[in-house]
């Protein structure tokens, strides 16, 4: 590493945040007393050694190499496992920056806070309802091949009602099976959009409570050379000099970008905050567990709950308009119709990403509801492409879909149908014309 002068030294030992100076040979080149309290290393074991020697074999950079993972510039927020000395594991999130000109690569760590804890939990909890989805997966494809069986069953033995209602006893309870798999697989598909909303306005505080430490520290620093400075003043004619200094200092601090930038530090801190609440609120919301019988649900809220879920899905391709009706409370499942909402969101975003692609462009998704005498109306309008007219008669059969594999497995708008229509004695339909979209119409009745 460079020479440094004595006061850089000390700022750099200093820093709160662990520090480590690579060369351009991967090798610890320098390390401050942050790092190691954090990593529980003594110096002599992280210099001179490669970073990778203090880090977790769990961990992406030693499956897929630090080039890798810290390859770009500059890289921020990396979730990384590093071991101590007696093998505890710490995990740090870790920032980089390269520089070209001296061949060294700088990386800055501090410890995860009690927001990146809890994503971290809730992405170990996905990871094992994800594998639950899996095992329940399962028993979708036997259900598909039980269906198989059962159509050349009804046919060969027409006379066998008592086997034949034992089979619809069984394809009843998949049936019900195969609607929680559907729902915990759509929870873990948005596990990763749910965890980047997450910590996207996390970082907003984080950076802007940072930024008004710092100002505020720059402040104090220039009032109380003011007040040194007007003390000479006072005590010596000769103050044009002082004049001067104080007006440097001024400008050194650059007390006016504080000012003019402290009160919208305030407002993205504040405005985190709230984005946090509501997506974890709405995730509460969702993920609540049904009640046996049905109860009075506000319909509005339920579909905006589903939209903040369902973020991730359709903000890179669509723009959401929403345009709620004075609507009384509905008798239902709240919790299957926030499924069907959102079986009918992915699938309007699914359709205008199709139009759109990767071209920046994005398309348009209409939410509305409205009361119609003793049911409530739900559009859900997207300018996607529409359904072609050689499928329209089969899109709410199970496991029909026209998508290619593993974009969708041709469940979302058989379950809805069977939600709206068996559970709630509802209706569910749709008007399509080729190259403009599709519009899915949702009819409830207010008593259920």
């Amino acid at each position: 590493m460079p020479p440094i002068s004595p006061d850089m030294a000390f700022l750099f030992e200093e820093l709160p945040d662990g520090v480590v100076v690579l060369d351009g040979e991967g090798l610890v080149d320098g390390v401050n007393q942050a790092f190691l309290e954090l990593t529980g290393r003594a110096r002599e074991e992280v210099l001179g050694h490669p970073i990778e020697a203090i880090i977790a074999d769990e961990d992406l950079v030693r499956l897929l190499g630090f080039s890798t993972i810290f390859g770009a510039d500059v890289t921020r927020d990396n979730s990384i496992i590093f071991t101590s000395t007696d093998g505890s594991h710490r995990t740090l999130l870790v920032n980089s920056a390269k520089s070209e000109r001296l061949l060294q690569t700088l990386l800055t760590a501090r410890a995860t806070g009690a927001v990146q804890q809890e994503l971290a939990d809730t992405t170990r909890w996905a990871a094992s309802e994800q594998e639950r989805a899996d095992d329940i997966a399962q028993a979708r494809d036997a259900l598909a091949t039980t269906n198989d069986a059962l159509r050349a069953a009804q046919v060969e033995l027409e006379g066998a009602y008592a086997r034949l209602q034992s089979e619809a006893a069984t394809r009843l309870k998949l049936e019900g099976e195969l609607r929680l798999a559907q729902k915990l697989e759509s929870v873990g598909q948005l596990a990763s959009g749910i965890a980047h909303e997450i910590n996207t306005p996390a970082q907003y505080v984080g950076d802007s409570i940072q930024f008004l430490a710092e100002s505020f520290e720059s402040i104090s620093g220039v009032v109380a050379k003011y007040r040194q400075a007007f003390s000479q003043l006072l005590a010596t004619p000769e103050y044009e000099s002082i004049a001067q200094e104080l007006k440097e200092i001024e400008e050194q601090a650059d007390l006016a970008f504080i000012q003019e930038n402290a009160s919208g530090a305030f407002e993205r801190a504040a405005d985190g905050v709230v984005r946090i609440a509501s997506i974890v609120s709405a995730m509460k919301d969702f993920a609540h567990p049904d009640s046996p019988v049905k109860c009075p649900a506000d319909l509005n809220r339920a579909i905006q709950t589903t939209l903040t879920i369902t973020h991730n899905e359709y903000k890179y391709v669509a723009d959401v308009e929403t345009f709620f009706g004075d609507i009384p409370l509905v008798s239902c499942h709240v919790g299957s119709i926030n499924q069907v909402i959102l079986n009918l969101l992915v699938n309007a975003a699914h359709a205008i990403g199709e139009v759109v692609g990767k071209n920046g462009e994005k398309g348009q998704i209409r939410i509305s509801t409205v009361r119609e005498c003793d049911t409530v109306r739900i559009d859900i309008e997207d300018t996607g492409a529409g359904i072609p007219e050689s499928v329209r008669d089969r899109i709410f059969e199970p496991f029909f879909t026209t998508k290619e594999v593993g974009k969708g497995s041709g469940q979302g708008l058989a379950i809805a149908r069977s939600i709206v229509v068996d559970k709630h004695s509802g209706s569910l339909t749709f008007i399509t014309e080729a190259g403009k979209g599709t519009t899915f119409t949702v009819r409830l009745p207010l008593t259920g």
